[in-house]
């Protein structure tokens, strides 16, 4: 007699079914659960495993934690040798592709490093060493990995200057593991002046196949293949490449992301970094970091303008006037030369230097970017010229001028409001201050090294103790000369 299948139970059956299925197949992202063997939170000794320390005096402690170690297993009594172990009571099966993970810091901040041996037994009396585990970081916790014990065995982790907070036993997965091989000359494109392409392989060194979506966060790197298919197992991986696209308008310095994606839900991406150009970037655009040394290639994007700037640069200016400022600029520099009850004194230099700060004054400007090779880096931090309380300090990135004094293009000095900035490579001004009278600062010239076709540069204020030829005190400045503090100045 046949009998017929209601509805429900035909829901419940294709339900059971689609377990069944689930379970057979594995799930192309799941994974096996993991075995702690010892874990600090717990507290205790974990069942079937045994704490031996040997302390001063050879006193054994067997199968307890201190709380004063916070339940670590600890040991920094020994003066020499392994005085401390933790020893299963039973045999472990350890399967092929499955590991023993360690979570360790070294004990204490002594010379003697920590260290870790790991041992396996077949009987638990005769001890063979896996490897031997070295530990010098003392501020963090680290992870170690032991994947070369498969099979049957009794299992010891002995211990010297350490702390253990964690034992896994992680199980073989059953899923794809993404991996990228990197080219030997590795992730840097460095300083070419061409399209240039690096070759990288993904490879499934887990069980079952895999796809992946590449991508990259930067257009200056394309990649050759957005998705490759069918990555098994097989020892070979797929490849893609990774192509710089040189431009020469934006020769500069460039990273991108490259993303390697599985579309496997819930798995994760391997994102690696990819960088080109030359060894520096002087950008007053952004901040960037270098280091020092001889054979160096650097962008520099500089913008000078007719009238008066400010410059700090890593190399002299004058070496490369002709890019910084224009081929036909008439370019003059001028250093801070002292600084004393409100006037700030500054004289002509013929060859400014490297990493100094200057004003400069330019006509005709016509500053282009441009790429230097084979240089010479001294410097990584701008540097500064001070008297009398008062700072000219350089910048080699753009700066939040509020509070700060910066010199104008028409020959002013300005205290930056909110909102305020300055672009990199330039200086400004700190300590400066009105005289106790009340005047206003000012910066000069002496007569023989004051620039022309251009307005002295003084602050949008008056100067002190200010006296025409006839030596009668005046109170607010027109053309001519003046004696401002025994100087003679030139005003136009």
């Amino acid at each position: 007699m046949n009998k017929r299948i209601t509805l429900w139970e035909r829901y419940v059956l294709s339900k059971l079914m689609l377990v069944a299925t689930l379970f057979i197949l594995g799930g192309s992202n799941l994974a096996m659960a993991e075995e702690v063997i010892f874990d600090s939170d717990n507290q205790s000794i974990t069942d079937g495993w045994t704490f031996t320390k040997v302390g001063y005096n050879n006193t054994i402690t067997t199968g307890s934690l201190s709380s004063a170690t916070n339940y670590n297993l600890n040991n920094y009594n020994s003066s020499a040798g392994y005085e401390a172990w933790y020893t299963s009571s039973t045999r472990h099966i350890i399967n092929n592709g499955q590991k023993i993970e360690i979570t360790a810091i070294k004990y204490g901040t002594s010379n003697q490093n920590g260290s870790i041996k790991v041992q396996y037994s077949t009987d638990g009396s005769t001890w063979n060493t896996s490897q031997t585990i070295s530990l010098t970081d003392y501020s963090n916790y680290n992870t170690f990995t032991e994947e070369n014990i498969n099979g049957t065995y009794y299992l010891r982790f002995e211990f010297l200057y350490c702390k253990i907070s964690r034992i896994i036993l992680k199980d073989a997965t059953n899923a794809p593991i993404l991996s990228v091989v990197h080219p030997d000359n590795g992730d840097s494109f460095g300083f070419v002046k061409e399209s240039t392409s690096k070759t990288y392989t993904v490879t499934n060194t887990g069980i079952g196949s895999m796809d992946v979506v590449i991508s990259s966060s930067d257009p200056a790197f394309s990649v050759s293949d957005n998705e490759l298919t069918s990555i098994t197992n097989d020892g070979t991986g797929k490849t893609f490449d990774v192509t710089f696209n040189y431009d020469s308008n934006n020769p500069g310095q460039h990273s991108a992301n490259i993303i390697v994606s599985p579309t496997l839900e819930g798995a994760v991406p391997y994102t690696f970094t990819v960088t080109a150009g030359p060894d520096a970037e002087f950008n007053e655009d952004k901040e960037t970091t270098w280091t020092t040394g001889s054979g160096k290639s650097v962008y520099v994007k500089y913008t000078a303008y007719d009238g008066w700037n400010t410059i700090c640069f890593p190399l002299s200016p004058s070496s490369y006037k002709n890019n910084l400022f224009g081929s036909s600029a008439t370019v003059k520099y001028y250093k801070l030369a002292s600084y004393a009850d409100g006037i700030l004194t500054f004289e002509n230099v013929s060859y400014p230097s490297s990493n100094t700060p200057y004003l400069v004054n330019v006509q005709n400007a016509a500053s282009t970017n441009f790429i230097i090779e084979n240089v010479y880096i001294g410097y990584t931090s701008p540097g500064k010229a001070g008297n009398g309380g008062a700072t000219f300090q350089g910048t080699y990135a753009p700066i939040d001028m509020e509070g700060k004094y910066g010199v104008t293009g028409n020959g002013t000095i300005q205290k930056g409001g909110a909102g305020s900035n300055m672009p990199g490579y330039r200086a400004y001004f700190t300590g400066v201050s009105a005289p106790a009278d009340g005047a206003r600062p000012t910066i000069v010239f002496s007569e023989e090294e004051m620039p022309t076709g251009i307005g002295a540069v003084q602050l949008l204020e008056n100067t002190k103790d200010v006296y025409n030829l006839n030596g009668q005190k005046v109170a607010q400045t027109r053309k001519g000369i003046y004696i401002v503090n025994g100087r003679k100045i030139v005003v136009k």
